[in-house]
């Protein structure tokens, strides 16, 4: 889980599933798991993304303490 925090936090932009677990060392299903808990513990967000072609994607952010 601390990978994962980390990996969030050294990005400045969103990052999806399967670039976290690439990251990590990890599957994207893997990846995903510890996101989505993050999610629901209030320490990071999803976002989707709609590109010109294909599957819309879910971009992963830290939430900055306020």
């Amino acid at each position: 889980m601390s990978k994962v925090l980390d990996i969030l936090d050294k990005s400045d932009s969103g990052l999806s599933a399967e670039q976290v677990g690439r990251r990590m060392g990890a599957s994207r299903t893997t990846a995903r798991r510890y996101l989505e808990y993050l999610i629901s513990a209030d320490y990071c967000r999803a976002e989707v993304e709609y590109g010109i072609v294909g599957r819309p994607e879910r971009k992963y952010y830290k939430v900055k303490p306020s």
